[in-house]
């Protein structure tokens, strides 16, 4: 029976010049679900491929000529042998033999097993046509005695997809069974079922205690496909990790790693199990699945920087990229890392390395002075790598700054760039090179006067001695540099106030970006004046110093601070009663007892609702409300009035921030 040839359809339209061959049975199962995906980019299928698929049945040319029609009748003929013939022949017709669903459907009760194993194979072949006989082939999976046609069924089913997604529960059940045969054939279907095998995973673990080593395999491979569905089957995969027989333990590892994070029990199993692993290429494999993983750093992490010392050039290299899925967790390896750059001169391995620096940001601090050294690297790009990567460690990677100065005439674009960047990523603490980046402002390269203009802003108000060059840029022909320019200036702030001519005139500009970014800058460069012409010093500096013109620690009723101090810093008003000083307008919602209004005081607008955008509710305390209403009735909601209003700042029991309003005051202006 399983000897039976057919010919499959697996041809990807009507222009493939593929041919097609004869294939036995476990192989036409096998290639079911090939079947089933291209059956829908099937059009019309010639007479040459039914032709060629029934001359595997010894058919003469008469034979080959065949309608569908004329084959769905031969399906009902007293003979078994021409009822097999025909549900071949029907398999070969893809799409076109739509009409032979319910007709091959009544075959799976034929009377004679070899038709009813030809008919599953046919409905298999089908695809998506035939996913009405899902329901019929899972009872024909739970009623046949035949193990040929049962395997034949299953594989239909698999075959189909998806859309037999119901079948997953009667495949589970098979699986208990003793014949390897048939758990293989389950184990594929529910492989073809897709995402909704997951409804069997604890079946498939179960039966990974099975004899036959070809389901297991078949197993761990469906459980590594539904990622991170298989979770459950984690501590059954990591007691394979002490199988005696490799294969096995690499099935299981590669199952674990397409689990991904939901298989972080099995790190510290896998960390030793690669400390005991002789062969790269399986050293190889749990490298991968360890960062594939990405989970429980501290078991994962040291075992993986020892592999930074292996012989091997592509273990060092995969153990680089998986250390680099880790993230900031992967700091305690900065120091492997860092004699792994310094001793290989594989260039390949060096990006690795220094790529997963990158990744771990600022716990890579340590790595600055080898990167430092790489900044005059012979190679163009690991002089670039090891800028870009001085960047990423950022503000702590200012030792560099020197040694990224220079690179900034480097002969390499690509260098000078990622250096600009670097140094502004360091922001302040790159205030050295500030000289440097204003003399590139005039660069021939649009991209490199950019990129000098961007750090300067990022340097921030340190940047003061590159004002002069930054007004310059403004009259740049390139809008990019110019805008970067603008945006600068707005950064540097009080500092820039010698800008703010040029910019109003950019404030009226065409370009409407331009004219907008120009306006911010005005804004920015004169609010940063206000703050700075306001402050007063301070008797010794402390976390109060910044807060608007609160100066005492423990307010009293009658000081007065600036609305936006208590906007940014709630925390350290908590527990106080304070007084907020502005002009003020609004009214006393009639839900959850929020007070609406709108507060002005100097440049700043602030208003109820955006306080409690930022977490701060301005709430009327329960006896008050009244005395609040008729306050706020007092006041025009088309007008400012001068008002103190008393608050008190806390946490609700939620944590949340809470202004309770107990007093509106008129004031003098």
């Amino acid at each position: 029976m399983s000897d039976v040839f057919i010919q499959p359809i697996v041809t990807a339209g009507p222009s493939s010049s593929a041919k097609p061959r004869g294939v036995s049975l476990m192989r036409l199962m096998l290639a079911a679900s090939v079947i089933c995906a291209a059956a829908s980019a099937v059009t019309v299928l010639t007479s040459p491929v039914r032709a060629s698929a029934l001359e595997r049945l010894g058919d003469d040319d008469a034979a080959a000529n065949k309608s569908v029609t004329e084959w769905i009748k031969d399906l009902k003929s007293p003979d078994a042998a021409t009822r097999k013939k025909a549900a071949v022949a029907l398999s070969g017709f893809g799409p076109e033999a739509k009409p032979a669903v319910a007709p091959l459907a009544d075959c799976l009760r034929d009377s004679d097993a070899d038709v009813r194993q030809a008919a599953a194979i046919a409905i298999g072949s089908l695809g998506p046509i035939a996913k009405s006989l899902v329901p019929k082939l899972i009872d024909t999976v739970k009623s046949e005695k035949n193990a040929d046609v049962k395997q034949a069924t299953m594989m239909a089913l698999g075959a189909l997809g998806p859309s037999a997604s119901s079948a997953a529960g009667t495949l589970a059940e098979v699986l208990k069974e003793n014949d390897p045969k048939l758990t293989q054939a389950a184990v594929k279907a529910l492989g073809g079922l897709g995402a909704s095998a997951k409804k069997a995973v604890p079946a498939m673990v179960k039966a990974l205690h099975s004899n036959d080593a070809d389901t297991r395999f078949g197993i761990m491979d469906v459980l590594g496909k539904l990622g991170a569905s298989a979770k459950s089957a984690v501590p059954a995969l990591t007691a394979i990790l002490k199988d005696k027989d490799s294969e096995t333990r690499m099935a299981a590892v590669d199952a674990l790693a397409s689990i991904g994070p939901g298989a972080k029990n099995a790190v510290p199993a896998l960390a030793r199990m690669l400390g005991a692993e002789t062969e790269a290429t399986e050293r190889r494999a749990i490298i991968d699945a360890l960062g594939e993983i990405a989970a429980n750093p501290k078991a994962a992490v040291p075992a993986l920087a020892k592999m930074l010392g292996d012989s091997d050039e592509e273990i060092r290299q995969a153990t680089a990229d998986a250390l680099a899925a880790f993230g900031a967790g992967a700091k305690g390896a900065v120091p492997s890392l860092v004699k792994c750059l310094e001793s290989t001169m594989d260039d390949e391995t060096r990006i690795a390395v220094m790529e997963c620096l990158q990744e771990i940001g600022a716990g890579a601090k340590g790595a600055v002075p080898a990167l430092a050294k790489l900044l005059k690297d012979p190679d163009e790009e690991i002089r670039q790598a090891a800028a870009e990567t001085l960047g990423a460690i950022g503000p702590d990677a200012k030792d560099a700054v020197g040694a990224l100065t220079q690179a900034l005439t480097d002969s390499d674009d690509g260098v000078r760039e990622a250096a600009i960047g670097a140094l502004g990523e360091i922001g302040a603490n790159a205030k050295a090179a500030v000289g440097a980046l204003a003399r590139l402002l005039e660069d021939s390269d649009e991209d490199i006067r950019q990129a000098a203009a961007e750090a300067l802003g990022a340097i921030g108000p340190d940047a003061k001695d590159a004002v002069a060059a930054l007004t310059k840029a403004l009259s740049d022909h390139d809008d990019g540099v110019r805008e970067a320019a603008i945006d600068s200036l707005g950064e540097i702030g009080a500092n820039a106030k010698s800008a703010i001519p040029a910019l109003e005139a950019l404030a009226k500009s065409d370009n409407s970006d331009i004219r907008d970014a120009a306006t911010d800058a005005v804004s920015a460069i004169r609010e940063a004046m206000e703050v700075a012409s306001d402050k007063e010093p301070a008797a010794k500096p402390g976390p109060e110093a910044a807060v608007g013109r609160q100066r005492k620690p423990n307010a009293k009723p009658d000081d007065v601070v600036e609305l936006l101090a208590l906007h940014s810093s709630p925390d350290k008003f908590d527990g106080q009663t304070i007084a907020v000083k502005g002009d003020l307008s609004g009214a006393l919602a009639e839900e959850k007892n929020q007070v609406r209004f709108t507060v002005k005081s100097g440049a700043t607008t602030i208003s109820g609702d955006q306080l409690r955008k930022e977490g701060i509710n301005f709430v009327a305390p329960k006896g008050q409300r009244e005395e609040l209403v008729k306050d706020l009735g007092d006041l025009s909601a088309k007008k400012f009035y001068p008002v103190r209003l008393t608050v008190r700042v806390h946490k609700d029991n939620k944590g949340h921030w809470l202004a309770s309003v107990s007093k509106i005051e008129p004031v003098a202006r």
